[in-house]
């Protein structure tokens, strides 16, 4: 591509020397006024760039559609009048679509105007700047005398003429230029050299490229030239000339002038859409001067195709919903069109045909009934039909002709890409808007639309059917709001890369698409991101930005990396914008050596809260009129002070320890400590670790959440816990502190008399005392499903019930009583066990009980105590009779 330099017009005029001391004046008052909204905390907001916004501002791109409709436009109708069209389009067919456009636009959005011009080697003006509501005669007389008489294509030419016509415009609105041609701008399509050198040279303007500053001026080929409160604007018009065409070849030279001209429409605000018509077109100037513009080339094969490729365009400026229905076979076409209750206007359309040389249009009512139509236009070879808020339901149709509805719907708008000119290999981030409709209260209409993407590449290759979400996951950021998302990545080649953003509307079966023209360059150099690195940052602390800059290992010509300027633009919160910020390598201010191929700048516009993302741009300063974005964008956030997260596991039983987890929001490391006051006013400190440590009840390691376990809450009522902590983003530290409550609500207090098991029982009494603080009436249970076997003695216990009421009234001293039932085969002794028991199945204790077993006989080991007995009782007589009754009877 031949390079293009940025050049600022002279505001004294040439050949004059200045007076300094008056304007210099003026500057001074004029800073003084101006200088509170120049710093970046009050910056304009950023613009949409392909928003349909007014010019001088413009409006959000998340308008409802009849807010973006309302704004006015000047349609510039530019038409191809070569002596090829006799042959491309014999029938007159572009004059046809040109007067569709016209009239469709009005019906659409009145209050518009237009211009209709004929090119060749000369500009026929058939048309001034007219409004069309009350002129449509007049308008269709002027299309009709386009001509296909003249030479030439000079295309160069009817641009300059048009544009020296539009500079005059005493009220100008947004403009939107339609440029038609066959042309393949040869040699034999242009004027010739000696023609040119025979028109008056242009005025040399002084190339800026540094203020006093040692700032680069700001580039306000931008979109944002559009505002003239932006501070990355200058006051005075920037004009484009490149001193190195003169050595081009001339056709070269025409095509280098061609796109120069092209970068003032920009500057002005101005959009082109060229139509490629026939294949006999120079498609690639044509998209070049779309992209710069920031339009899109169409293309239109066939004479047939242009009245669609007009409509297309329509379709893309205005935002509405279209469903194009061709017939090949029947002549008329009949069916049915489910309107939703956010169809705010409905425009049905019937296209003369090869079956139908009289176009009509009939719809009815989902109750039946012919509808009174807001408008009715006739030209002969179309019919439009309009109904202002058609009624919810199903309308019927039959059309004769080609069919077209439009639907008006919700505005939609394009986020992502932002810009015209990409680093080859950058992925594209697609992001379209419709959150206009949630904003209008149809929230649950939202699943009615589906966006995707389609692209073209430099080689034709088509990508289409990318997939744009909207929810929540990468790279949509939030689910439900409107935005759809979606990534392009296949960027490994350089050129323009046409990309279309379909929305569909299902019921109604009709689609609206915003269409966009960007071009991915090569740059023989490496960029690599550095700083700032971190994800938080603190308000009022300034932040340097580095981004090192080197020759591409791969590449062998001859390269000067001190051609290469580095900028960045940066948007804080509310979208509020500054831009072109230059990174210089030179070790003064924030760069720390000169020559290093690191490239620093200080970001001071640190005041405000909330989420800012950097942008890195890259430009050519011998060639590049523009800069790049080369795909390298960080974002962090900046606050005062970041959210201390604490919070608090309890168990509402005394005795049970809580666990106390506390992180900062963005996990960042820091200094945890907590102190903890007891209701009796006692105090205990304690530290937090993040060393994925059980005892303290950390998950896992150095994921920034701290974590202890509190143990010794031991008294009814309220604790009081504060974390102290020390925050580090790298800046200063910061101390930050948080508190949270919780109680313990419920104390058990045990009897200490042991459960005791009869002989040959198996069913024993036990109980305990439970102290109540909880304002609630609660229900007390055993955990059965928790109760473990393995744990002290609980293997002889069968089963636990409770035998009392499970109730346990607010503020009250409760006996429960238990029923144990003791295992089969369980020896006499002594054992513990311990009982789960839950408070509504949410927070729970154990409760231990001494468990005392009596020993049972068996029924022989009885008969052998009875025997004994009897013969140790027999012993007993024999020897009291032997030895003290016999005797006696004997005298002794």
């Amino acid at each position: 591509m031949p390079p293009v330099k940025h050049y600022c017009r002279k505001i004294f005029g040439k050949n004059k020397k200045p007076n300094y001391f008056f304007p210099a004046f003026i500057a001074f008052m004029v800073s003084m006024i101006f200088l509170p909204q120049m710093i970046f905390a009050s910056a304009p907001s950023a613009q949409n760039l392909y928003d349909d916004g007014s010019e001088g501002g413009g409006l959000p791109h998340h308008y409802f559609a009849e807010a973006a409709l309302s704004v006015k436009y000047d349609y510039i109708l530019i038409i191809d009048e070569s002596g090829s069209m006799k042959r491309n389009d014999p029938s007159g067919a572009r004059k046809d679509a040109a007067k569709l456009f016209t009239f469709l636009s009005e019906t659409l959005n009145p209050g518009n105007r237009v211009m209709v011009a004929g090119f060749g080697e000369k500009t026929n003006i058939y048309l001034p700047l007219t409004e069309i509501q009350g002129n449509e005669k007049v308008i269709s007389s002027a299309i009709g005398q386009i001509q296909s008489n003249q030479d030439l294509t000079d295309m160069k030419g009817a641009l300059t003429d048009i544009r020296s016509i539009l500079e005059s415009r005493k009220e100008k609105n947004k403009t939107v230029v339609i440029f038609l041609t066959d042309g393949s701008l040869t040699l034999a399509d242009i004027p010739s050299e000696e023609e040119e050198a025979g028109k008056p040279k242009r005025d040399k303007t002084i190339r800026e490229e540094e203020d006093d500053s040692g700032r680069a001026a700001p580039d306000t080929t931008d979109e944002s030239a559009e505002s003239n409160n932006s501070t990355a604007n200058q006051t005075a018009e920037n004009e484009y000339k490149d001193s190195t065409t003169e050595n081009l070849p001339y056709l070269d030279q025409y095509k280098a002038y061609l796109k120069e001209l092209c970068y003032k429409y920009r500057s002005d605000g101005i959009v082109i859409y060229p139509i490629a018509f026939t294949n006999e077109a120079d498609i690639s100037i044509l998209d070049e001067i779309a992209s710069i513009t920031r339009g899109v080339c169409y293309k239109a094969e066939e004479a047939r195709d242009l009245s669609f490729s007009f409509i297309e365009i329509l379709k893309s400026i205005t935002s509405r919903f279209i469903k194009i229905i061709k017939t090949t076979e029947d002549p008329v076409l009949s069916g049915e069109i489910e309107i939703g209750k956010y169809v705010k206007e409905m425009v049905a359309i019937s296209l003369e045909n090869n079956l139908n040389a009289i176009p009509k249009v009939e719809l009815n009512s989902p109750s039946g009934e012919k509808p009174d139509y807001d408008s009715i236009i006739d030209e002969g070879v179309f019919r439009i039909v309009k109904v202002k808020s058609p009624d919810e339901g199903n309308w019927k149709y039959s059309i004769s002709g080609d069919a077209v509805f439009v639907y008006e719907m919700v505005f939609s708008g394009i986020l992502q890409p932002a810009y015209p000119l990409y680093l080859w290999g950058a992925s594209l981030l697609l992001q379209a808007d419709l959150s206009g409709l949630i904003e209008s209260g149809y929230q649950e209409s939202i699943n009615d639309f589906k966006v995707s993407a389609a692209i073209m590449g430099p080689d034709g290759t088509e990508t289409e059917g990318i997939s744009m979400a909207d929810n929540g996951k990468e790279p949509d950021i939030k689910s439900q709001d409107g935005i759809f998302s979606g990534v392009f990545a296949e960027t490994g080649k350089k050129g323009f890369y046409k990309i279309s953003f379909n929305i569909n509307n299902e019921p109604t079966g009709s689609s609206a698409s915003r269409n966009i023209t960007i071009e991915m360059i090569e740059l023989p150099v490496k960029i690599t991101y550095m700083e700032p690195a971190g994800n938080f940052y603190i308000t009022g602390k300034p932040l340097t930005v580095e981004v090192s800059m080197e020759k591409d290992p791969s590449y062998n010509g001859a390269f000067d990396i001190n051609n290469y300027k580095l900028t960045f633009n940066a948007t804080g919160p509310d979208n509020v914008e500054a831009k072109d910020m230059v990174l210089l390598d030179n070790g003064s201010a924030s760069d720390k050596k000169a020559g290093d191929g690191i490239y620093s700048a200080s970001f001071l516009n640190t005041e405000k809260e909330g989420k800012y993302f950097l942008e890195f741009f890259i430009r050519d300063a011998a060639e590049m009129t523009i800069p790049a974005f080369t795909g390298k964008k960080v974002e962090f956030e900046i606050k005062t002070v970041p959210p201390l997260d604490i919070e608090v596991k309890n168990n509402l039983f005394t005795g049970e320890p809580a666990s106390l987890t506390a992180s900062f929001e963005d996990l960042s490391k820091g200094i945890f400590k907590y102190v903890l006051k007891a209701p009796d006013g006692s105090a205990k400190e304690g530290i937090l670790y993040d060393d994925g440590n059980a005892a303290n009840n950390d998950i896992s390691s150095n994921d920034g959440t701290y974590s202890a376990s509190i143990s010794g809450l031991d008294l009814l009522g309220k604790y009081i816990v504060s974390v102290e902590a020390v925050y580090n983003p790298g800046v200063s530290d910061m101390p930050v502190s948080a508190e949270a409550e919780f109680s313990k609500e419920f104390q058990v207090k045990q009897t200490g008399q042991a459960v005791e098991f009869d002989k040959d029982s198996k069913t024993a009494a036990g109980g305990f005392t439970i102290i109540s603080q909880s304002e609630n009436l609660v229900m007390l249970s055993v955990d059965i499903a928790s109760f473990d076997k393995d744990l002290l003695d609980n293997k002889i216990i069968k089963s636990v019930k409770i035998s009392s009421s499970p109730a346990l009234k607010s503020k009250t001293e409760s006996q429960v009583s238990l029923d144990f039932e003791l295992a089969d085969k369980i020896k006499g002794g002594q054992y513990r066990v311990s009982v789960p028991v839950v408070i509504d199945d949410l927070t729970g204790t154990s409760v231990e009980f001494g468990i005392r077993v009596q020993e049972s006989f068996p029924p022989y080991l009885l008969g052998i105590v009875i025997g004994a007995s009897v013969v140790g009782a027999a012993a007993v007589f024999l020897f009291v009779y032997f030895l003290y009754i016999r005797p006696k009877k004997r005298g002794y």
